[in-house]
Order: structure tokens, then sequence, then C-alpha cells
């Protein structure tokens, strides 16, 4: 596939249950404000307009240029019951060009009793432009079966000004704000509201970060990243190597204007932030190895897990 224009209002390119795929060279165009008048009124981020969407395994996707607002390349899980992809995988996605969207992802991933799963994925050798998210890997609820998510890279992948967080691993963020069912997962507003319950049917490990540089990141929640993991299923042999994270360092009211998303300043740092505040990953039940490029850094031990109530680890 070359040289495509796409504009849609939902996926623009989605693979299910397939095999050997090969995309490149496509330009994927999402209009925000068109999407705004078919989403409702209250929707600040014109999400469900997914980029490219791969279940399948066998996958190389290189060379193309993604502005949207939901995941812009995501591997999605495949069931063992499937009949050309039992496990997505084998997927290599490398010199892309995303603006705006929420990442380069894996998932959702639910448990399933035919097992979900996602297997040796690499992004590599890409550059992102005010992502809401960047580097991805979600669960979602699920009460029976299991799912894996392993053998995942991410590297040689530049990020400027991520608006939400450059790095996310762990519950999909989908419990919105004045939504009482707390079933749907992780709460948009985390960690100032701290629900986020994690999905212990899931395993997720050996992911690796290689040579992460994200510049300018908006603090609009107030750090770099975060990862968690179940107590009854951490997440193990992570390895973080040169992964730089540099806040935002200029006034933020002259991001407002040109940001692609309606700005709720209640939620915005000067509200929340104490004056003991610091840059810092927030990690639960994390396993692996982080070298001394990787700053700020990231906890991988039981000595420094985020804990709510902690007062040491207090956001506000």
């Amino acid at each position: 596939m070359s040289n495509i224009l796409l504009i849609n209002f939902y996926r623009s390119l989605y693979f299910s249950d397939c095999a050997n795929i090969v995309v490149h060279d496509v330009t994927i165009y999402i209009d925000s404000s068109i999407t705004r008048v078919f989403n409702r009124s209250s929707v600040m981020y014109p999400l469900n307009t997914d980029g490219i969407d791969v279940r399948a395994w066998n996958a190389t996707i290189y060379n193309n240029n993604i502005t949207n607002y939901d995941d812009a390349i995501v591997a999605k899980p495949c069931l063992s019951t499937g009949k050309y992809c039992t496990c997505s995988g084998n997927i290599y996605a490398y010199n892309n060009t995303i603006s705006y969207s929420t990442g380069l992802a894996i998932g959702s991933v639910p448990p399933n009793n035919n097992i979900n799963c996602v297997r040796n994925v690499t992004f590599k050798d890409s550059i992102m432009y005010r992502p809401l998210k960047a580097l991805y890997i979600k669960t979602n609820p699920g009460q029976s079966g299991s799912g894996i998510i392993e053998d995942i890279v991410y590297e040689n992948i530049y990020i400027q000004a991520a608006l939400w967080w450059t790095i996310w691993i762990g519950p999909q963020q989908q419990n919105q704000p004045n939504d009482n069912d707390s079933g749907t997962g992780c709460s948009f507003l985390f960690p100032f509201v701290p629900t986020c319950p994690t999905q212990p049917l899931v395993s997720i490990r050996h992911v690796t970060f290689k040579n992460i540089v994200a510049v300018d990141t908006l603090p609009v929640f107030e750090g770099p990243g975060v990862i968690l993991c179940d107590p009854k299923n951490p997440c193990t042999d992570f390895v973080f190597s040169n992964v730089s994270n540099q806040m935002f360092l200029g006034n933020f009211s002259d991001v407002i204007p040109i940001l692609p998303i309606t700005v709720p300043g209640k939620v915005f740092p000067t509200n929340y932030r104490p004056d003991n505040w610091t840059f810092s990953y927030i990690t639960t039940n994390l396993y692996g190895t982080s070298d001394s490029d990787v700053y700020p850094r990231i906890c991988t031990d039981d000595s420094c897990f985020w804990d709510q109530f902690s007062s040491k680890n207090k956001i506000v």
C-alpha cells in the first residue's frame, strides 16, 4: 500500500486474524474538528480514531505518517482459537512519524478463556509529536481466563512535548470523570483520583525501552510516566537503557492555544503541585534493570514503589 490519504472517524486501517501484512508509505490524517461533530460535545479529545490496528501474525509497518487522536499503531491481541493468528506478534513497526495520538500501543488485552496474546513486537526509529500518551501498553478488566504481553521492544524513539504521559503500562485509562462504574478500569484523573485496579490475569514480561528521548514533556498530570503492575502477577524482566525525559520549562499558558485538546484548567499542575513536587515515574510491582543513563530514575524494586497511602509518595 502506498500514497494513501485517509480521513476517517473510527479505525483507518484494521487487520484482524491475519498473517503476513505489510503497510508502508501511507498517510493517515484525522481532522479533529470533524470528529468532534460526531462525538459527544463533552468529549475534549476525539478518541476512537485509531490509525493502524493490527491483530495479526507477521506484520511490517514502516515509512508511514499518521496524524490522529487515539492509538497510532497498535498491536491488538489474538486468541488461541484464531484461524491465521493465534497470538498477535512478529510485528515490526519502524521509521514512522506520529502527530498527536495516544501512542505506539499494545492492547488493550483483557483475559480470555482462550488466551489473549501479544508477543514479539518492536517499535523502532520513530518520531512522535505532542502525543497524549506516547508508549502505551494496556490491559483491560476481566474475571476469567488469561492474557499474555511479552517480548516488547521500544527503541530509538524521539518524543516531543508529550501532553499526558510518555510511558504508560498497566490498566487502560477509561474510567471517566463522573463515571460511577468502577469496573471500567483506571481513572482518567489518575493519580489525583487514585482509582486504577491492576489486572492479575494478564502477564506483562520481557519489555525493553532503549534510547528513548522525550523533550518538553508538558506538565498535565505531573510526571513522565506510569507503570502499574499487579502484586499477584508483577511485571518482570523489564529493561530501561538510555531513557531520558525532560520537563517543559516554559510558561504552560503559552502552550494552551496550540494544543489539540480543550484544557480543563482544574486538573493542571498549578492547582495540585506541592512545593516538594519532583518529576518522577509512578511504578508498582515492576521488576527489572535500569542503567545510569535513565533520567529521571525508574523504580524497579520494592524500596521505592508508589503508595497512595504513604505520605512520602503523596501527589497532592
